[in-house]
């Protein structure tokens, strides 16, 4: 990727540092009471979805597409009417 880091590429990195300090026990209790500082669950969600993000800005830099493709089961005219006339 040229040496630069995309947004995505920087969010990946700060979810994963995230991460590690929940891991790490980022949290404390008080009269019984456990507060945590952060939602471990909703960081490694959006830590796979970041990382699947960059895989595709990854492989397009590469020359590679996307893993992925759209489909249009609208039925709308217009979309897929390939070769129709």
């Amino acid at each position: 990727m040229c040496g630069m880091s995309s947004a995505a590429r920087q969010l990946l990195d700060a979810y994963i540092a995230a991460e590690l300090k929940i891991l790490a026990g980022q949290s404390y209790q008080i009269d019984g009471r456990r507060l945590q500082l952060a939602n471990l669950a909703e960081v490694q969600a959006e830590r796979r979805r970041l990382e699947r993000v960059v895989a595709d800005e990854e492989a397009a830099a590469r020359g590679g597409g996307s893993r992925f493709a759209q489909a249009d089961f609208s039925g709308r005219q217009g979309a897929g009417d390939w070769g129709r006339d």
